[in-house]
């Protein structure tokens, strides 16, 4: 995803909207659990009170090994994007492999690069 193309790309369709400052940065960088711990990361969110709504997981082992991804359609990076791919399904799904749409986090994390949550 390119932000300043996917922008230029809306403005050329003409497409107008307001973009809002965020009012909190957070950086989120992972940490591996205790040896032979499972760390389970997962994130939430729905879209209106009585909207749709979805979560994401992520199972990791303690040296930082992806066991498992899982979305439910129904303060972590990973999940959070797993619970928007969610949004987009309409069924339970594991993932035995790392879905497309998250590897580039996934790098990050594995380098200890921070990302970044936004907020208002």
């Amino acid at each position: 995803m390119n932000f300043g193309k996917d922008l230029d790309t809306f403005l050329n369709l003409g497409v107008s909207f307001r973009l809002r400052k965020a009012t909190k940065i957070q950086i989120v960088v992972w940490r591996a659990p205790p040896l032979h711990w499972i760390k389970v990361n997962y994130d939430g969110l729905s879209k209106g009170n009585v909207g749709p709504a979805a979560y994401g997981a992520v199972f990791r082992s303690s040296e930082g090994d992806f066991i498992r991804f899982s979305h439910i359609y129904r303060g972590n990076c990973i999940a959070d994007r797993l619970a928007n791919i969610g949004l987009g399904l309409n069924s339970f799904t594991w993932w035995d492999s790392t879905p497309a749409q998250i590897r580039c986090f996934l790098v990050r994390d594995a380098c200890g690069l921070p990302n970044y949550s936004f907020s208002s």
